[in-house]
């Protein structure tokens, strides 16, 4: 895997939680890293990938310290799609597999941001 060096990491938190031993922690990447972070996206599916303005640090470090809670279906928890579209950001993340029919990516955020990016992709 080759994300970019010297980028905003946070290593791992492991957080004191009833529902069992895990651990958090986030990296920053940049547009230039997408193909590596499509690859982490595909072997980890409890991952998640957060798009955050610039000058939000707090955010992700704050959602790692505490953690949030585990799903069944591995999409990210209302804990985290609430507290990155409320920083101005929003989650993305992969469903189904490759040959399934709804195999895609789901981006969430406030109507706003969400608008913005399909501009972006049309």
């Amino acid at each position: 895997l080759a994300i970019s060096p010297n980028r905003q990491s946070s290593g791992e938190c492991q957080p004191d939680r009833e529902d069992g031993l895990r651990f958090f922690g986030f990296t920053q990447v940049s547009l230039n890293d997408c193909a590596a972070v499509l690859e982490v996206l595909k072997a980890e599916p409890i991952s998640h990938l957060v798009a955050l303005p610039i000058g939000c640090g707090g955010t992700p470090a704050s959602l790692i310290r505490s953690g949030w809670a585990r799903n069944e279906n591995h999409r990210p928890s209302p804990e985290v799609t609430t507290a990155v579209a409320e920083a101005g950001g929003g989650t993305f993340w992969l469903v189904g597999k490759f040959d399934d029919p709804e195999y895609g990516t789901v981006f969430v955020s406030s109507a706003e941001i969400v608008a913005g990016v399909a501009n972006l992709t049309a």
